[in-house]
């Protein structure tokens, strides 16, 4: 129930990806997919025809999938493996130095591979109106209790996400912004005000592209 809950709220995002695989990634290409749990993104790229491996984080067990704290621990895969690292959600839940796992990712690529990052935009609309409203925008202070990897502990702005690429070793092209239908949630059930306040919400994203919920970036490895 809690996977399928997952899969509804995050469908729109799932397509989007699987949208962007398809244009940066040959029919049979080498995917590797980092933060690949829960499975629904990898299991779909199997289907489609691509040579996927994963890694999952260290509370992760699945399978056939390499458990690691991508920012301590060497990736296990030989350098120039990829034609895809995927990074879809997962850089916002990690804490130390970006340079670590994106020189990693550059490592395991192959010469003109390519690495697609999403990622929670910091400055979305929701957010700005959380600050307008004098509330934090981060995680609850319960979570402070809690796993420091399973909140979300940096957050990005656009020109930041493209500068940490490049800063690794990658070429890049601007980054974009991803707006979510405010009915993605289908599992929940919103009273008629918090539904308006979600189309408004949506409504103005449109206009107000920078202002979207997510971003997203391609790196080329030369």
């Amino acid at each position: 129930m809690k996977n399928r809950q997952y899969f509804e709220i995050h469908q729109a995002r799932y397509d989007f990806i699987l949208h962007k695989i398809s244009r940066l990634a040959g029919a049979g290409a080498s995917v590797l997919d980092v933060g690949c749990y829960p499975m629904h993104v990898f299991e779909e790229m199997r289907k489609r025809g691509y040579k996927v491996e994963g890694i999952a984080s260290e509370f992760e067990k699945v399978e056939g999938i390499k458990s690691l704290n991508i920012e301590k621990n060497k990736w296990p895969f030989a350098s120039n493996s990829f034609d895809l690292v995927l990074m879809t959600e997962i850089v916002e839940h990690l804490v130390g130095n970006p340079m670590v796992y994106l020189k990693e990712a550059k490592r395991v690529l192959k010469r003109g591979g390519k690495i697609l990052v999403t990622t929670p935009n910091v400055i979305r609309l929701q957010n700005l109106v959380m600050l307008l409203m004098e509330k934090n925008i981060y995680f609850p202070m319960g979570q402070l209790r809690q796993n420091i990897y399973f909140r979300h502990n940096r957050e990005y702005a656009k020109k930041e996400l493209e500068s940490i690429l490049r800063e690794a070793g990658f070429e890049t092209e601007a980054g974009f912004f991803i707006g979510y239908p405010p009915n993605r949630e289908k599992n929940k059930s919103d009273n008629l005000g918090l539904k308006v306040i979600k189309w408004i919400n949506y409504l103005i994203q449109r206009v107000w592209v920078k202002r979207q919920d997510s971003l997203w970036a391609i790196g080329y490895s030369k």
